[in-house]
């Protein structure tokens, strides 16, 4: 009877040691990503508006104010995603610290350029982080 306890004992430990160790282990590649994600802070700094012809414009300038490089994976205005956005964002327009391109964003929506509209941005980042804000046309 003391074999056989001291034998399930063996098992249970080394089966607690194993599913514990994995559980740390990824524990601790989330919280490495989140610190990173943590450390990366986008502003949006301007946005201006423009027509051309029937074609409306509005210049997005996105500033990394973080503290490691950040990809941008998408703009959205008023939670439409389907802009034409130049420069191209691909797969993630890389932004290193301190700067602040501006995106040409081509606007489909509804709303006419007016001083009694006011549109909803949203920057996100290829690690989950976004900047959400509103602007108004002037």
């Amino acid at each position: 009877m003391t074999t056989l306890s001291l034998t399930l004992g063996i098992i249970v430990f080394f089966w607690a040691s194993q599913t514990f160790g994995v559980y740390q282990g990824n524990a601790g590649v989330y919280f490495n990503s989140r610190g990173a994600a943590l450390r990366e802070t986008i502003v949006v700094e301007d946005v201006w508006f423009n027509m051309s012809g029937s074609t409306k414009y509005m210049y997005i300038t996105v500033r990394n104010v973080g503290t490691i490089d950040i990809e941008i994976a998408g703009i959205y205005v008023d939670g439409v995603s389907t802009y034409t956005i130049l420069p191209s964002l691909g797969s993630g327009y890389q932004i290193t610290v301190g700067q602040a391109p501006t995106f040409r964003v081509t606007y489909t929506g509804s709303k006419s350029f007016s001083s009694s509209n006011t549109y909803f941005l949203q920057v996100a980042t290829l690690r989950g982080n976004q900047v959400s804000t509103y602007w108004t046309y002037p």
